[in-house]
């Protein structure tokens, strides 16, 4: 008997999350997505006849793999699929495929040779405009409304009339007391206001799995043999399960991290923008930006050891990881730095920690990059490095750093480089001193080391044990350390020295201006 599959994917979703600059818009687009592929997909194959409880191969993550009764039936559901995309998601690219073969497992893989060739094809938007087409100002799509007096694309406008959904993408976050911003504007009300520290900085951060593709080739090897039922069982076992993993490692990172920090209106100092399959893409106050990184790494690869072990039972004897990692990259910008640029350099610093955290025997390792854009930019993550970090011989910057205790000794520690910032907030050490170091270390390497060795000299002799601390947590982050300057001795694989100034000064800064730090003096002078 022959089956059928229909297959397809969400294309072009960063571009439309982003494409009016908007917080509001983003949170209303990332609610949009996550809710199609739920109640209009079920009443989508209810309508050609298909029962929206039948297990499939995947429906997470924007994609979805649907064994189908017939040929007939499935260009019946890509026809109202299509139409339904069209008028609930416009903007959004489709790309889709119908095959057919002997076995469940072959359909699926002839789908997505379809889906290769699909995706080359020019993406016709509609509507088209016309020489005397109103176009919307903030996307310059031709506008198909208004709202108090801005011309509106049909894309805005669409996300724009949806309500809230219930069971949206904060709902997996935390129960319904959180409540999540949706602006930055000083003069909105406090229960939607994304309020900001005092340097009015706001991290992205993006984090997506290491090594999926290795887990689904060797899962795709495996399950060869397996009859249709226990081929698209397995297959749904991974893509729910791992979603299941990314869900539940983001709501305890929450109630670690984002929780306590919220107001008293019990707003929380973040916003999700997605959530599903491997990845996590969030907007998190500069702060708890890394703290949170932490926590979600920690997380997601102690609950993955369930879920890899789960899987080597229903398949037996498979060559899965014992566990999974995650690796991102987090961009502290202003509110006004456009968010897609954003999410952009999140993703290519996310690809520069998952480099470094690669070991010579393949084992990926929880990595973080981490950067802070203070202009307009116009590179990729190591174009950006190489301009910015780099003077002389020496780094100020360390490419990734390590998530969780497996990549201690192995990766410089994300919670070494915290604990030295919170060394260098006591108030016998100069923040201005380590600030003029830094910028003399840009400006002329003799300078540096003159004051450099002056500084060290003095706290030495005034505050030898604080200086101590500062040197051995240097040390922990690069190895043996320079006698002139604040970097290692060894050089690189790039053949410069290493230092972790600036990334000491992003989260020294940080801490400086947190909330939390501020309340915590302020209990201790009342004690």
């Amino acid at each position: 008997m022959s089956r059928v599959v229909y297959a397809f994917e969400l294309r072009g979703i960063q571009g439309y999350l982003f494409n009016t600059g908007r917080l509001k818009d983003m949170i209303y687009a990332s609610e949009l997505i996550d809710y199609v592929l739920s109640q209009p997909l079920d009443e989508a194959l209810s309508a050609v006849g298909a029962d929206p409880e039948r297990a499939q191969p995947r429906r997470t993550g924007g994609a979805a793999y649907l064994v189908m009764d017939s040929l007939e039936q499935a260009q019946r559901m890509r026809d109202l699929w299509t139409l339904s995309i069209l008028q609930l998601l416009p903007g959004i690219e489709l790309v889709d495929a119908v095959a057919s073969a002997d076995s469940v497992r072959l359909a699926v893989k002839a789908a997505l040779d379809e889906l290769q060739v699909a995706r080359n094809r020019p993406f016709a938007r509609l509507p088209a405009a016309s020489p005397l087409s109103a176009l919307a100002p903030r996307t310059g799509l031709p506008a198909v409304g208004k709202e108090r007096g801005e011309s509106l694309d049909a894309s805005t406008a669409t996300r724009r009339e949806v309500q809230r959904l219930a069971g949206g993408l904060t709902e997996r976050f935390g129960d319904d007391s959180l409540l999540w911003p949706n602006n930055f504007e000083e003069d909105s009300h406090e229960s939607t206001r994304f309020r900001l520290n005092s340097d009015n900085f706001v991290g992205m951060l993006h984090l997506d799995g290491n090594g999926i593709g290795v887990v689904l080739r060797e899962l795709n090897r495996a399950a060869s043999h397996l009859d249709d039922d226990s081929y698209i069982a397995v297959y749904q076992a991974f893509s729910t399960g791992l979603e299941k993993v990314t869900c539940l490692a983001a709501e305890k990172a929450t109630a670690e991290v984002l929780a306590p920090a919220r107001s008293e209106r019990n707003v929380v100092p973040a916003r999700p923008l997605v959530l599903g399959g491997d990845d996590l893409s969030i907007l998190v106050r500069s702060d708890l930006a890394m703290p949170f990184a932490m926590s979600y790494a920690r997380h997601f690869e102690e609950l993955s050891v369930g879920f890899i072990q789960e899987l080597k039972q229903q398949l037996g004897s498979v060559e899965f990881p014992d566990k999974l990692t995650t690796s991102g990259g987090l961009v502290l910008v202003k509110p006004g730095f456009p968010f897609s640029q954003a999410l952009a350099l999140a993703e290519s610093f996310a690809g520069v920690a998952k480099e470094k955290g690669t070991d010579a025997e393949g084992n990926k390792m929880a990595a973080l990059s981490v950067y802070r854009i203070q202009g307009a930019v116009g590179d990729d993550a190591k174009a950006l490095f190489e301009r910015e970090q780099v003077t002389g011989d020496i780094e100020l910057s360390l490419p990734a750093y390590g998530l969780t205790q497996d990549s201690r000794g192995k990766l410089p520690s994300l919670a070494g480089l915290l604990e030295m910032a919170d060394t260098c907030l006591s108030p016998k050490f100069s923040k201005a001193r380590l600030r003029s170091l830094v910028s003399l270390m840009y400006q002329s390497d003799s300078l540096a080391k003159s004051d450099y060795h002056r500084w060290r000299d003095l706290m030495q002799k005034d505050e030898g044990p604080l200086w101590q601390r500062f040197e051995n947590g240097l040390e922990a982050l690069v190895g043996e350390l320079e006698r002139d300057l604040p970097c290692s001795q060894q050089v690189n694989d790039n053949g410069r020295r290493s230092s972790p100034a600036n990334d000491l000064l992003i989260a020294l800064e940080s801490l400086m201006v947190s909330p939390l730090k501020l309340n915590k003096e302020a209990s201790d002078d009342c004690a």
